[in-house]
């Protein structure tokens, strides 16, 4: 589908809400009707129309309906198709016990839908497979012939025959992105949300099983992005993550924020960065984090190394200066990058300490998060220092700073990005896909941005070179987490659509793809085409029409 269908709202690059399922049942409370259900089908059989295309009268559409409200979607989905002369077989292994699931099934029976207990063999046959078996109200592994159907719903996906999953795919986790009791769960082609967004469609392994995401408000929700003024307004004051009230990260949250590129500027308004680590043998992950600082727009660049065997300067980027951290001026840097192969030696934690002391803000990333987890004192430094730092942990780093395990961390991200917020009393970003970013006084934001590209080594490193970039020109440390977050993940993107990934691609790649993101994002912001300013000249060209030419 190329066209956005006249239900659904392109969410795409739009800092929307994201709603669990506690919220979204108080929606439903507040708001639903009886209608509620018909809105559900009726946007679920214009995806299915779109899709189908000319094929219409030719293809068959196969659904699958569970014994619940999401099964009655999907039942009346199939009406829908039925009399608008499309071909469509609907299984339902169980008959709905009551209420609105049962109506629709009766409804379906009574005009003349074909009704299947079991999967059909001839299933390969269809153009589109409909998952309907179960939605947010699911909270144990799909079993008996649920299982069944999952199996082979996910078996018919292929990129002839779109699945497309009613509200998320069954068997997922609305909240944390994980399959509900570790059980089955269907790998959709396309996942139409209903209502509202859920955080499961873009944490944990949500993005893995839900395909594009669309979004039908049905009415209960404007469908309108939440807006900057209102994601501030709208905080606790505490920071804390939660999921009920995240906000997909979004351009518009941090657009605003990023100084303009005037004629009259000068290094200095740009802000110098200081990339701290670079133990022996290490030097290459402060380079890598140096190198995208540099590409995200700072003013000045240090590279600032512990260890011996640092290079005299980058041959690459000569613009960087490179320095011993024991004759680096801290006070000529705006603000820090710490921790990019900095190791865990008694002199970098006496440098970590260092930084705390500055009152600089700084990213505190790699093996300053360790030095962190393995120092009380040192952790207790920095939660005394204020909201001025940046946490990056991925989920092995954040289980040693909460004396946890991993498993823990991934099976609860939002929890753990809570927690990490409660001890520290900063900006947390908790890598992983679907990156949470908490921030301080504001709303948690989920990154909807990245891809399997980003599983390399030195991609947190050119992460910690960005944040610590957007910090030197002045972005608030949530800002500065969001802008780098979702760049550093649109760049994966577009490199993978130029096949430069996501197989092979090296972190060195992300930083000059990033620049051109946020150039591109800086015109369209400012209004500006050109260079320079332009002037008529005195001279016409053939038509008589003075030429325009830039002034210098």
């Amino acid at each position: 589908m190329t066209t956005t269908p006249r239900h659904f709202r392109d969410y795409r690059g739009l800092p929307m809400p994201l709603l669990d399922v506690a919220a979204h049942r108080r929606i439903e409370v507040r708001d639903a009707d009886a209608s509620l259900m018909r809105r559900a089908a009726e946007a679920a059989a214009e995806w299915v129309l779109a899709s189908l295309g000319d094929k219409v009268r030719g293809g068959s559409v196969l659904v699958c309906a569970g014994p619940g409200n999401n099964g009655g979607d999907a039942l009346l989905c199939a009406l829908q198709l039925h009399r608008r002369g499309v071909a469509v077989r609907a299984v339902v292994p169980v008959r709905p016990g009551g209420g609105d699931a049962l109506a629709a099934f009766e409804s379906a029976r009574q005009a003349g839908v074909p009704l299947l207990v079991d999967l059909p063999d001839d299933a390969t046959g269809c153009a589109v497979a409909v998952d309907g078996l179960f939605g947010i109200g699911l909270r144990r592994p799909l079993g008996g012939p649920f299982e069944a159907l999952a199996a082979a719903l996910s078996s018919l996906r292929s990129p002839t025959r779109p699945v497309l999953a009613l509200d998320l795919p069954s068997g997922l986790d609305a909240d944390t992105g994980r399959p509900v009791g570790g059980g089955p769960v269907v790998a959709a082609s396309a996942t139409l949300a209903m209502i509202a967004l859920k955080p499961g469609l873009f944490t944990g392994l949500g993005r893995d099983y839900t395909g594009r995401v669309w979004l039908a408000p049905l009415g209960l929700t404007d469908g309108l992005p939440h807006s900057r003024a209102t994601s501030r307004s709208n905080a606790e004051g505490s920071g804390d993550a939660d999921a009920a009230g995240a906000i997909l990260n979004a351009p518009g949250l941090f657009l605003p924020s990023l100084p303009a590129r005037r004629a009259a500027a000068h290094k200095g308004t740009f802000g110098t960065v200081a990339i701290v680590g670079g133990d022996t043998g290490t030097c290459g992950a402060t380079l890598l984090s140096a190198r995208a600082a540099l590409s995200a727009g700072a003013g000045r660049v240090h590279a600032v190394m512990l260890g011996t065997g640092a290079p005299a300067y980058d041959a690459p980027h000569p613009e960087i200066m490179i320095r011993a951290a024991d004759k680096f001026d801290w006070d000529s840097a705006d603000a820090l990058s710490v921790g990019a192969g900095m190791g865990r030696s008694d002199s970098a934690r006496a440098v970590l300490g260092r930084a705390i002391e500055t009152g600089k803000p700084a990213v505190l990333d790699a093996d300053a998060l360790n030095l962190l987890a393995d120092d009380g004192a040192l952790a207790a430094r920095a939660a005394a220092a204020g909201d001025r730092f940046v946490l990056t942990p991925h989920p092995g780093e954040a289980a040693r700073l909460l004396g946890t395990d991993t498993g823990t961390v991934e099976a609860n991200r939002p929890g753990a990005l809570r927690q990490l917020q409660q001890r520290f009393r900063c900006t947390v970003v908790l890598k992983g896909s679907g990156t949470l970013i908490g921030r301080v006084g504001a709303p948690a934001l989920l990154n909807p941005t990245g891809n399997a590209g980003l599983a390399s080594g030195g991609t947190g490193d050119v992460l910690g070179g960005l944040i610590g970039a957007f910090l030197a020109q002045r972005l608030s440390p949530g800002d500065a987490a969001a802008a780098a977050v979702y760049w550093h993940g649109r760049a994966a993107e577009t490199l993978a659509e130029r096949g430069i990934g996501p197989a092979g691609l090296t972190a060195g790649e992300l930083a000059p793809e990033v620049r051109g993101l946020m150039n591109q994002a800086l015109h369209e912001r400012d209004g500006r085409e050109g260079d320079g300013p332009l002037v008529a000249l005195a001279d016409a060209d053939a038509a008589g029409s003075p030429r325009q030419a830039p002034l210098y």
